[in-house]
């Protein structure tokens, strides 16, 4: 249990578990890119939730998230409202800062004044995370978002813990793009397994860039990245 004095029961599908291991296996410091893909009904939106949950208050105390789709209204009535309903804290472990986009939780048993916080903005307007730093990333529908500004996104993974001795896994940079495969940047990178650009934009020259799940050999600027499709 993820404190004594929460009690939260979720199942999870199989496809939830896959992605979930798929984290769970990022070596230390490297980043975690996952397209999540599927057809409408396919669990995507709710498993963006459960990892707000699952990545922000049971393995990386005092994370900071970004939870982001091309327009808020869509983001607020499905993602948002899915863990708002599925992890009802009380107000003493939650709070909601609605002008801001911040919700901050906590755990009981966490020290005192540590939080995690996720803070939720319309990605049509990259500017709006300009100068924050996050080590979670999770994008819904991210086929309607650019290859620039996903770009623009993955030099924000760059928070460090607090508190690394409260961490339940090796500490690590996760991006989610979750997405029905529709042709382009999403289904190019992750079902096809080719990326003809990297992250900020720039061509690969020479060659377009094949990668498996066994493929560790995939590098972001400084960091080096596993990149999965489910």
């Amino acid at each position: 249990a993820p404190a004594k004095s929460v009690n939260i029961n979720v199942s999870l599908t199989d496809r939830q578990k896959d992605l979930f291991d798929r984290i769970d296996s990022t070596p230390d410091g490297w980043k975690c890119l996952v397209g999540f893909g599927g057809a409408l009904g396919g669990s995507k939106s709710f498993g963006l939730a459960l990892c707000i949950w699952r990545l922000g208050a049971i393995l990386w105390p005092g994370s900071r998230i970004l939870l982001g789709r091309a327009e808020l209204g869509p983001l607020e009535k499905t993602t948002l409202r899915y863990f708002l309903e599925t992890f009802p804290l009380p107000k003493s472990l939650m709070e909601h800062d609605q002008q801001a986009r911040i919700i901050r939780f906590r755990l009981p048993e966490w020290p005192q004044g540590l939080w995690t916080e996720l803070h939720y903005h319309p990605l049509s307007d990259a500017e709006k995370v300009q100068g924050e730093e996050y080590n979670v990333i999770l994008v819904d529908e991210a086929n309607g978002i650019s290859q620039e500004t996903l770009g623009y996104l993955n030099g924000r993974l760059r928070f460090r813990l607090k508190h690394p001795e409260l961490v339940r896994k090796r500490e690590c940079f996760v991006m989610i793009c979750a997405s029905n495969p529709h042709p382009g940047w999403f289904t190019d990178w992750f079902w096809k397994g080719e990326v003809v650009r990297n992250m900020d934009g720039t061509l690969i020259e020479g060659q377009v860039r094949k990668f498996t799940d066994d493929d560790r050999t995939w590098r972001f600027r400084s960091h080096s990245t596993d990149v999965h499709f489910i």
